[in-house]
This record gives structure tokens, sequence and C-alpha cells, in this order.
């Protein structure tokens, strides 16, 4: 479990549906709920586990995560206004209170593999053309995207729950790195010194 600090002004966003389960096909009452389930179900159905990193040019094109990663611009943007909007109406409406979000479990479970399946098609956009300088230039442009609503999501939920999400979108890439590299290295404290 995590500790917050400030907790005691804080609203506590419960997920509107109980726990994410991609095998169930319940509807979500929330439209970023509903965008993050069929992203993830997507995902899982695409028999990929584990945040593989494969160049998305040598995917099968039949998988339903093709559509949602290439209009991610649209997408993401799309379920920060609805998390900010919902978050905003549970929110006191005086302004001399100030109160802090913090997502439930259940929101956090779903964040945390959206946040690896977005890193890992992050790296594989990188590494999907012959051509390393033109991939490389489209992947970056696509970070964009996602560094903007990682921007957008720290405006409103506890920064400690903003922290686990970068280690989990870090460590993707950097397994990713590292997997594409063919090469191992240790990230410990001594060796980045």
């Amino acid at each position: 479990t995590t500790i917050f600090r400030m907790e005691s002004n804080c609203v506590l966003v419960p997920f509107s549906y109980g726990n994410f389960d991609p095998s169930e096909t319940e509807s979500f009452v929330y439209a970023y709920e509903s965008i993050i389930g069929l992203w993830l179900r997507a995902w899982f159905l695409s028999k990929i586990v584990d945040f593989p990193i494969l160049p998305l040019s040598k995917m099968d094109g039949n998988f339903p995560i093709h559509g949602f990663y290439n209009h991610m611009d649209v997408l993401l943007p799309l379920c920060l206004k609805s998390l900010i909007l919902r978050c905003c109406s549970l929110l006191p409406q005086s302004p001399s209170s100030r109160s802090h979000i913090i997502l439930d479990n259940s929101h956090m479970e779903v964040f945390f593999p959206l946040v690896g399946v977005l890193a890992s098609c992050l790296m594989g956009e990188a590494n999907s053309g012959d051509d390393s300088d033109s991939s490389l230039k489209v992947a970056l442009s696509s970070t964009d995207t996602v560094l903007d609503f990682l921007i957008g999501i720290a405006t409103i939920i506890h920064p400690q729950q903003l922290a686990e999400m970068l280690v989990k979108f870090f460590e993707v890439l950097r397994e990713g790195e590292l997997t594409i590299l063919e090469i191992e290295i240790k990230w410990t404290h001594e060796s980045v010194q």
C-alpha cells in the first residue's frame, strides 16, 4: 500500500465499475474509463503480455492495439479531459479549500498497464523502421503526446501516484532499450556513478 502525505484534505476517486478485468465486457460510466478499458482489452486480446518491445511495423496488422496507438493524439487528451472533469466534480466548490485527488487502487491497476503499453509502443515505434533516424523522429513526436498526457495528470492526482506511474513508464523504456540493444546492464547506484 502507498502512504500519502497530506491525506487529510484529499478526495478519493473510485473507479466507477469496481475492479478492472480485461476479459469482462462491461461498459464504464466515464469516457476515460471506457477508452482506457477498451485500449487495455485490445492489448490483452492481442495475446501480448509483459510489455514486449516489438517493432510496430513487424506486428500483425490485425491487432486492435494499432488503432488505439495510431489515434492516441486524440484519445489521450480526451481521457485526460474526462478524468479532469470527473475529479473537478468531486472537489469542494469553495475557493478557500485546497484538496488533492487520490485515485483508488482500481484506477492505479488500470493506469499502470496503460503507461506500460504506451512505453512499449513508443519503443516499438522507435525500433520499427530501417532508417533509425526517421523512425526515431516519429517516436519522439508520439512521445510528446504521451508526455502531455502525463503532465496533465500531474496537475490533478497525488504526486506519489504520479511518481509510481513514471517509475513504471521509465522501467518499461529502460527494459525495451536493453532488449533492443541486446545488452544487460544492472541499474544500481554504483553502476550509474
